[in-house]
């Protein structure tokens, strides 16, 4: 049986609302094919994030189930805890709206701390070296060949975005998860930054869910799904 790269069942979300409860999410179901990236739109409030959280191992759904498949099949909808902490380390790739680097590292740098997030005491020389030369290899996969030694205030807001792209895909995520990457940038920067992220699902064979507000970013997409009060719907994408 060939399965979607993820799968998403019927996942719910009730959280109380003063002394009312409601769903945020209700039944929400679709799949996600290997190197496929797809657009979560809606309003806001609609549960964009949440979806993504829940889906990233941050938040915990009151039912259904998300399903990662891949050399191994993992569920992620209903993990916590150092469970859920060692998903996210060696599985996922979560691309947050701030990038949220490190003021006094350099972008290589940046890439190489997630080399020891997983090794309390370190790693060796020739692994550190292995892991060097993989981070300026993405980095020069998102462009910044050159700027590997800059410190972030010596970037711009569109570098950093790359830096924050690049930092992602450092443990070869089987999934990678994208949230508003292109708020703070110009129309010329964030339709780059989408061009790549693109680019790059193709080349690596891995998918991504992107969620935007962005109509002109979510057209670059291969499929969009919508999310209003909680329930989601799926549109095709309009072809220019």
């Amino acid at each position: 049986m060939i399965y979607p790269a993820l799968e998403v069942k019927n996942i719910s979300l009730e959280i109380t609302d003063g002394t009312t409860k409601r769903n945020l999410l209700t039944d929400v179901s679709f799949n996600v094919d290997p190197g496929e990236v797809v657009g979560i739109t809606g309003p806001s409030g609609s549960g964009k994030s949440t979806l993504l959280s829940i889906i990233g191992c941050l938040e915990t759904a009151t039912s259904g189930s998300a399903t990662l498949h891949g050399a191994d099949t993992l569920e992620l909808g209903t993990v916590s805890g150092r469970q859920a902490a060692e998903i996210r380390r060696r599985h996922l790739g979560i691309v947050f709206q701030q990038p949220n680097l490190l003021p006094a590292l350099t972008a290589k740098e940046q890439l190489m701390v997630m080399s020891r997030l997983d090794k309390p005491f370190g790693i060796s020389g020739k692994t550190w070296r292995q892991q060097e030369e993989k981070a300026e290899r993405l980095l020069k996969e998102v462009g910044l060949e050159g700027r590997e030694d800059a410190k972030v205030s010596e970037l711009s807001g569109g570098q950093q975005a790359r830096v924050n792209l690049a930092r992602a895909l450092m443990n070869d995520p089987a999934l990678l998860l994208v949230d508003e990457p292109t708020a703070a940038l110009d129309t010329a920067n964030a339709q780059r930054v989408t061009e790549l992220i693109v680019d790059l699902a193709r080349e690596r064979n891995t998918p991504v869910l992107y969620v935007s507000h962005d109509q002109e970013q979510l057209a670059t997409l291969d499929r969009r799904i919508e999310l209003v009060d909680g329930k989601a719907s799926e549109a095709e994408l309009a072809t220019t």
